[in-house]
């Protein structure tokens, strides 16, 4: 009889929201410099959901990733624009209680 491998039940999920928090990291990392290059004032509200990325605070709220996620694939057309998306995140952060 042969053995038969316990598959991990989610496993796609963490992968798909780990490529997302990824993906957030390095945006993060290229338009602060990006800002700081054109001398931009970045918002706060942006500046935290950027800190909320780079300092990985997804990890220690749960389902904080999942709702961002959720904002940034809900929608039909993503949102492309860095300050509009992050605007989003900071409002869903906010209203849910992450920040």
């Amino acid at each position: 009889m042969s053995k038969r491998r316990k598959r991990k039940t989610g496993s796609w999920q963490l992968l798909k929201l780990s490529s997302f928090a990824q993906k957030e990291r390095e945006d993060c990392e290229l338009y602060e410099q990006f800002f700081r290059v054109i001398s931009f004032h970045i918002p706060l509200r942006i500046l935290s959901v950027i800190l909320f990325f780079q300092k990985e605070e997804y990890v220690r709220k749960p389902g904080s990733l999942v709702a961002l996620y959720r904002v940034s694939e809900g929608t039909d057309a993503p949102v492309t624009d860095f300050l509009e998306r992050y605007e989003a995140y900071y409002t869903v952060l906010k209203k849910e209680g992450y920040l």
